[in-house]
């Protein structure tokens, strides 16, 4: 028998010798006709938070038992919705993929974890309170844990206090650009999450309320400082509030007038009175005018922001000097107004005008001068302009100056040549009249017709002799055309 024995082992270390050279060989074999493939590199996975949501944190045990429905949402990147559960307190509790439920008998805390599979340390939970009782009776108390195998029967402890899991916060921001603008300007509010919000609601500025999208922006235009808000929640019911605070300044005055000076000639013996002038007035804010002197009124006393807003001056009859004080938002200007009294100046001469020649023969296209004969005194505030009846028969071609003339009320103004001296040219055969008027300055500064100083002659126009040009032809100034005259009309 022991023979048998020692001859049994020895036979059990060859077949152990051989089944190991079998695998050694076969290890070989493996190594040379199947090489080992390079490994791929694994995807990029970054877990950023979980989130567990419920429909209602608070549960009343109407009815037992209670299912409590619970859900999980993974957020990050190139991750998966699995999750590993867990709960703190009694009941039953299941779970499949990113759902979950729990069973519940008694009153309680309750708080159910979900950890994500790729990163168990990222997790997220929920806490449930279950209140009431289950069909009206006695609130049942805990229920007791299981009782351990020992040698004998143990007493249940008291049910340890569950350690709160913390419940991540959304992650949200606020931001204004500019963080500073003026009345009337705008800026834009941006707001905007990493993962986790589901709603964002805002507050503070009747501009910028209520529910909003997770990511948005903007453009608000506030007439003084706000502080606008933000606050973004999740499903675990967990908030955050986010602020901007947007500066706003107040315009600076933008005050103008214009003209800043006004005068005026007072009526009087020989002088016309010019009445009411005005001014404009521009501002961004409301405008209040005064005036420093009685012998001048204005038309209003104020006015509201805006722009070439017109104020009219209306004179007195005393002469001398005043102001208009015009005031926005701090801001000063001063219109000054001149009131000349009446002073009587030389009349211009009505008779005994006349120019040289006084009619002939004028030629097609050739020039003629004439010239006013000399008159003394002839006052500085006087002068001469020339006319025809017949543009298309004699032109005036050119004078000493050119004035513009008005009529009484110093308006409907049109352009003569004017001077002691003037060119004609013949047009087309026929007669005409060359007219010589004289005109005077008023004290606005406008000409006009006096009335009875003027003298007209006569002039047959006819074509150039053959002889070719004559010789005052190479002698006569150079003026430049401004056009036909029309016949100068004495009012």
């Amino acid at each position: 028998m022991t023979r048998f024995v020692k001859v049994f082992a020895v036979c059990l270390v060859l077949v152990s010798l051989s089944s190991a050279c079998n695998k050694q060989k076969t290890t070989v074999i493996n190594n040379i006709t199947s090489p080992t493939a390079p490994t791929p590199s694994p995807p990029t996975i970054k877990v950023d938070a979980v989130s567990v949501s419920t429909p209602a944190l608070t549960v009343t045990l109407n009815a037992c038992p209670a299912t409590i429905a619970f859900t999980a949402t993974v957020y990050g990147a190139g991750v998966t919705q699995t999750v590993t559960w867990e709960k703190v307190g009694g009941g039953e509790f299941k779970s499949s993929g990113s759902a979950a439920t729990l069973e519940i008998n008694t009153v309680g805390t309750y708080i159910v974890t979900a950890a994500a599979t790729q990163n168990a340390d990222v997790t997220g939970s929920v806490t449930v309170t279950a209140i009431g009782n289950c069909g009206g009776g006695p609130t049942p108390g805990p229920t007791p844990g299981p009782t351990p195998p020992g040698p004998g029967p143990t007493p249940p402890g008291p049910t340890p206090t569950p350690t709160p899991i913390p419940i991540p916060a959304p992650n949200c921001s606020l931001s204004v650009s500019p963080t500073s603008i003026q009345v009337g300007q705008h800026a834009t509010l941006v707001w905007s999450h990493s993962g986790g919000t589901t709603s964002v609601v805002a507050s503070g500025a009747t501009d910028f309320t209520g529910s909003k999208p997770l990511t948005g922006s903007q453009s608000v235009s506030p007439a003084a400082i706000t502080s606008y808000t933000i606050v973004c929640a999740n499903n675990a019911g967990a908030t955050v509030t986010r602020n901007a605070t947007l500066t706003v300044t107040q315009v600076p005055p933008a005050l103008s007038v214009s003209p800043n000076f006004l005068q005026f000639q007072l009526g009087g013996a020989g002088c016309t009175a010019t009445g009411s002038r005005t001014f404009a007035v521009s501002s961004n804010q409301s405008v209040s005018l005064s005036v420093n002197t009685t012998y001048a009124t204005l038309s209003v006393s104020s006015l509201p922001a805006g722009q070439n807003q017109q104020v009219s001056v209306s004179p007195g009859n005393t002469a001398g000097v005043a102001s208009v004080t015009v005031t926005s938002g701090g801001e000063t200007k001063t219109v000054t107004l001149q009131f000349d009294a009446c002073v009587s100046q030389p009349a211009c001469p009505t008779t005994g005008i006349n120019y040289s020649p006084p009619g002939g023969t004028a030629y097609v296209n050739r020039n003629t001068t004439v010239s006013l004969n000399p008159i003394s005194p002839w006052p500085s505030n006087c002068q001469v302009i020339w006319g025809t009846n017949k543009p298309s028969v004699l032109k005036v071609l050119g004078a000493d100056a050119v004035y513009q003339i008005c009529d009484a009320s110093g308006n409907n103004c049109t352009w003569y040549y004017a001077g002691k001296n003037a060119v004609i040219t013949g047009v087309y055969p026929g007669t005409a009249d060359i007219t010589a008027q004289v005109i005077t300055i008023g004290t606005d500064g406008k000409w006009r017709i006096v009335s009875g100083g003027s003298v007209s002659h006569t002039w047959t126009v006819t074509n150039p002799p053959s002889a070719g040009l004559l010789a005052e032809d190479m002698s006569l100034p150079r003026y430049h055309d401004l056009g036909y005259v029309s016949q100068v009309i004495i009012r």
